[in-house]
């Protein structure tokens, strides 16, 4: 089964598109190789990091408990 490395997973207030405003459940990875200007989670690719390891199911529950 496939892992992912997650930086940071958390609920909050969309502050983008047409969602803004509304609950958000927010999934942040690592090891994105973009270096955007933007990027507002640089330290999720510091080597010095240590990420949550989980698997699709996991995250599939953790999103659909928080969406309700």
């Amino acid at each position: 089964m496939t892992k992912y490395k997650i930086a940071e997973h958390f609920v909050s207030i969309n502050g983008e598109g047409p969602k803004s405003g509304q609950l958000a459940v927010f999934l942040r990875f690592c090891g994105c190789n973009l270096n955007c200007s933007y990027c507002d989670t640089k330290w999720a690719n510091l080597k010095t990091f240590s990420p949550e390891i989980c698997d699709a199911e996991h995250l599939y529950r953790y999103v659909r408990n928080r969406s309700r």
